[in-house]
């Protein structure tokens, strides 16, 4: 059993070795251009020996993908749980989500960037990753959203639960594509604000600071 384990974490710590020469390589040269061999290369280790992990430079890029979405779902629950009231757990979410996506930049801009290249095999198993990822969000965040806006209110929650996710995810493609020199952080604020209070609120308490 203490060998079956010793092999389990070899492995594991080489995936993970794998994985961050991929994004080392990807982030240097790009998706298009980045090759298995340059990635070997990067880990210290033969290009047979990745495709015993993973089978092909796609493979390489959704199991990288998969590990982000797992690193940037600790804080975000931990954000929901710990939330004693909806302005509270609006603050912490936005907060998590965009501080974990502004330390991550070089990844999703390599996503951003490069995802249109994908073969058709891989971006239909991407799109279901994708879909199965999203749907878990929506429902986590809105039964966190349900602890204060009431029990009976399921369709509310999940309705707000998908402004804020909209929200985010549309300041974070603003500032991704067009390459913003701003840190995404510092949409916190408006974000919250924006949600919260709505436009008419927001623009009133602007025009009261600008008087």
């Amino acid at each position: 059993m203490g060998r079956t384990t010793q092999r389990q974490d070899l492995k594991e710590e080489r995936r993970r070795e794998i994985l961050e020469a991929a994004l080392h390589v990807f982030a240097k040269r790009g998706f298009d251009k980045a090759t298995v061999d340059e990635v070997a290369e990067r880990a210290g280790i033969s290009k047979g020996a990745i495709y015993l992990y993973y089978k092909n430079k796609d493979a390489l890029f959704f199991s990288l993908f998969e590990q982000k979405m797992d690193e940037a779902r600790e804080p975000i629950t931990e954000a929901m749980r710990s939330a004693t009231s909806l302005p509270d757990l609006v603050r912490r979410v936005v907060t998590a989500q965009l501080e974990f996506l502004q330390s991550n930049q070089e990844f999703f801009r390599i996503f951003s960037s490069e995802q249109a290249r994908f073969d058709l095999d891989f971006q239909s198993d991407f799109r279901r990753l994708l879909r199965r990822r999203f749907n878990a969000y929506i429902s986590e965040l809105g039964k966190a959203i349900g602890r204060f806006v009431g029990p009976g209110e399921k369709t509310l929650s999940r309705d707000l639960a998908l402004s804020l996710i909209g929200m985010m995810n549309t300041h974070t493609t603003d500032w991704i594509i067009n390459h913003r020199s701003e840190p995404l952080t510092a949409k916190i604020d408006l974000i919250v604000s924006l949600f919260l209070h709505g436009v008419e609120t927001f623009a009133a308490e602007d025009r009261a600071l600008s008087a």
